[in-house]
């Protein structure tokens, strides 16, 4: 838990950083995603899929209805899309390495 943190504040402080007026940064849900991705990735949080799945079972329906939720929600969704593009290499690489296996049967 701690290494996540340990990254998103790191992502926040560097996107602060780049923000060259001296005003609160305002970023959209299509900003935070790739970072929440990033940070989900080098967190190296190894059961972080189980963690999600307990708050989800856990937490109360208020709760998961406010400001708790969509952070719920956003995790969810970036662990998702980490996992297709994870499903999407492998079927890459199995499809390559059946190419490779048929054309030395071939020669």
């Amino acid at each position: 838990h701690k290494k996540l943190v340990t990254c998103a504040e790191t992502g926040i402080q560097n996107s602060n950083r780049r923000n060259n007026l001296n005003k609160s940064l305002s970023l959209s849900a299509d900003d935070v995603m790739p970072m929440l991705c990033y940070i989900i990735v080098r967190s190296d949080t190894p059961s972080l899929f189980s963690e999600t799945h307990f708050l989800t079972e856990f937490l109360s329906q208020d709760a998961l209805l406010g400001h708790l939720g969509y952070l719920v929600t956003s995790l969810q969704i970036g662990l998702h899309y980490i996992l297709q593009l994870y499903n999407q290499a492998a079927r890459v690489e199995t499809a390559s390495s059946s190419s490779r296996r048929r054309r030395r049967r071939s020669c």
